[in-house]
């Protein structure tokens, strides 16, 4: 029984270092992780995850179901119910969910806005799905960006119609006038 126990030592050992540097990496990751069951609860998350829903990490795993009730929009600002949302609907087609622009209310006013990849997960390629993970990065500054960007951009197209109208205008009495010398 000894021989057996030093024999398989070596390999509990292997394993908890690499659950070890599986989560220091996972961890590592500026972009949220998230792993979910097939009804949506909680198995797992990152620290980034976490930071994004202002909560530490034990406190995104103990409120999971809360948390999933959050107030979710899609990009031109409709709320999506929960079976809409990328991670459940990676569940219920089997089909990751890809690059998915949402927004998210916050409590002081401002919105958080996320672009998130789900993925089903299967124990064999053509298994059912029993559950799914996602990542979530934060894109509020790109897309905040992208408006200001927009805005200024509509700005110059105002004035530019406002100066073609101002210069036809002046074109047209410029005209007059040398109608009227003749």
């Amino acid at each position: 029984f000894n021989r057996m126990a030093e024999a398989v030592q070596p390999q509990l050992q292997a394993l908890a270092d690499g659950e070890r540097y599986l989560r220091e990496l996972i961890d590592t990751m500026s972009e949220g992780l998230v792993v979910v069951d097939r009804e949506l609860r909680v198995l797992d998350c990152n620290q980034a995850v976490a930071r994004l829903a202002g909560v530490s990490r034990a406190e995104f795993l103990s409120r999971s179901g809360e948390l999933a009730d959050k107030v979710m929009l899609d990009a031109e600002g409709r709320e999506l119910r929960q079976q809409e949302r990328p991670v459940a609907r990676a569940l219920a087609t089997g089909q990751p969910q890809r690059d998915v622009l949402l927004r998210s209310p916050q409590p002081d006013g401002s919105t958080l806005w996320i672009r998130m990849n789900a993925t089903p997960l299967r124990r064999t390629p053509d298994g059912e799905v029993y559950g799914a993970f996602a990542t979530i990065s934060d894109v509020s500054r790109h897309v905040e960006a992208e408006q200001q960007l927009r805005g200024v951009n509509e700005m110059l197209e105002q004035r530019v119609r406002e100066r073609t109208a101002e210069l036809q205008q002046a074109k047209e009495a410029a005209e007059s006038a040398n109608q009227a010398k003749s």
